[in-house]
C-alpha cells in the first residue's frame, strides 16, 4: 500500500482541498524515480508530450494544418506522407490524360480510363486480372474525382501518416480490389466499376480500427473527433454520387463496394495493419523494468509522460529529438 500512496499519492486530512489528480500527473510521477529507486512525487512536474525542447510546439515532419490535432498525452509515432499524394498525381494524371486526348480529337475521352477500370468481360473472358488492382486509381465523372483526390491529399495523408506508408498502400490497393470485385460478382447491373472511392472507403475502415484498438478516444478525443467530420463529410459525399445511377442502372461507382472495401480495411487494421503503441508481449518484465529505469533517469523532460508510447511501439515513426535519445538509450 506504501508503493501505491507514492504513485497515487496519499491524501490526508490536510490536503483534501488540492485539486483532484490527473492522468497525467499519476503517469509524470510513475515515471519520475530517484536514484535509490524509490517514487519522488515531489519532483515530478506534468507538461504536455507535444512540449518540444525550447518551449514551442513542433509538430512532427509532414504533419499538414489540415490534419487532426494531436494528443496532449502521447506524441504519436508517425511518418511524413507520400504516397497518398503520389496516389492523387496517378488519378490526376489519368483523368487529364483521357480528358486532354479528348479535347485533341485522338480519343473518346475514356481510352486510359477503360484500360484500368473494372470491366466485366475483360475480367472473365479476357482473363485481365490486374484490373482490379489498377482501379483503384480510376475514377468516374468530375465530381466523384474531385472529392476522391480532396479526401485522398488530407485525410489520407493523415491516415498514411498514422499507418506508415507501407501499410497504407497495401490497405488502399487491396481495398479498392475487393471493392470492385464484390460488385463484379453480387451487381447483376453493374458491369463497369471504379475503385477510387472503394479505396478511400478502404482507409477509412483502417483508420477506424487503429483508434478503436488504441483506445484513442480516451486520450485524443479532439483529434478523433476532427478526423471523423472529415470522413463523415467526405464518405457522405461518395455515398451521395454512388447512389446516383451512371449508365442506366448501373452504378459505376457503388455503395456495395464502399461497404465492402470498408470491411475489409477495418479487418486489415485489427489483424496486424494498424501498430500498437500502448502494448506489449505478454511476459516481457524484463524489457518493462529497463524502461522504467531508463525512463527515470529522464524524469526532468517535459516529454516523459510519451516515453512508453515511444518505446511499446511496433513501427519506427516520427520522434523529436528529446524522445529519439530517450528511445533510443532504452532500446539499447
Amino acid at each position: 500500500m506504501s508503493a501505491l500512496d507514492a504513485i497515487l499519492g496519499k491524501q490526508t486530512e490536510e490536503d483534501t482541498d488540492t485539486a483532484p489528480r490527473t492522468p497525467s500527473d499519476i503517469i509524470e510521477d510513475y515515471l519520475t524515480i530517484d536514484e535509490t529507486g524509490d517514487h519522488d512525487t515531489s519532483k515530478a512536474t506534468a507538461a504536455p508530450a507535444s512540449t518540444s525542447v525550447d518551449g514551442d510546439d513542433q509538430p512532427p515532419i509532414g504533419w499538414q494544418p489540415w490534419f487532426s490535432p494531436q494528443s496532449p498525452v502521447y506524441e504519436v509515432p508517425c511518418s511524413a506522407p507520400s504516397a497518398a499524394y503520389l496516389l492523387a498525381l496517378a488519378h490526376l494524371l489519368v483523368f487529364f490524360t483521357d480528358y486532354y486526348a479528348y479535347k485533341a480529337g485522338v480519343g473518346n475521352g475514356g481510352d486510359l480510363f477503360l484500360k484500368l477500370a473494372l470491366v466485366d468481360d475483360a475480367l472473365i473472358t479476357g482473363n485481365q486480372w490486374l484490373r482490379p488492382w489498377s482501379a483503384c486509381v480510376t475514377d468516374y465523372g468530375f465530381v466523384e474525382f474531385l472529392v476522391a483526390t480532396t479526401a485522398l491529399v488530407t485525410i489520407g495523408a493523415e491516415i498514411e501518416a498514422l499507418l506508415g506508408t507501407a501499410m497504407f498502400v497495401v490497405i488502399y490497393v487491396c481495398t479498392s480490389a475487393v471493392g470492385v470485385l464484390s460488385v463484379c460478382a453480387f451487381d447483376a447491373n453493374t458491369n463497369l466499376s471504379v475503385g477510387g472511392s472503394d479505396a478511400i472507403f478502404g482507409v477509412f475502415g483502417a483508420v477506424a480500427a487503429y483508434s478503436a484498438i488504441n483506445a484513442e478516444p480516451e486520450w485524443n478525443p479532439n483529434g478523433v473527433a476532427y478526423r471523423a467530420l472529415q470522413m463523415l463529410a467526405f464518405g457522405t459525399g461518395l455515398a451521395w454520387i454512388a447512389g446516383l445511377p451512371t449508365l442506366g442502372n448501373e452504378h459505376v461507382v457503388s455503395n456495395m463496394g464502399h461497404s465492402v472495401s470498408f470491411s475489409v480495411g477495418v479487418a486489415m487494421a485489427y489483424f496486424g495493419g494498424a501498430p500498437l503503441f500502448v502494448s506489449r508481449p505478454d511476459g516481457d518484465e524484463e524489457t518493462e523494468r529497463k524502461t522504467m529505469e531508463t525512463a527515470g533517469k529522464y524524469s526532468h523532460s517535459p516529454h516523459s509522460t510519451s516515453l512508453i508510447a515511444h518505446t511499446r511501439t511496433r513501427r519506427d515513426g516520427y520522434l523529436c529529438p528529446d524522445c529519439l535519445s530517450i528511445h533510443r538509450d532504452i532500446q539499447d
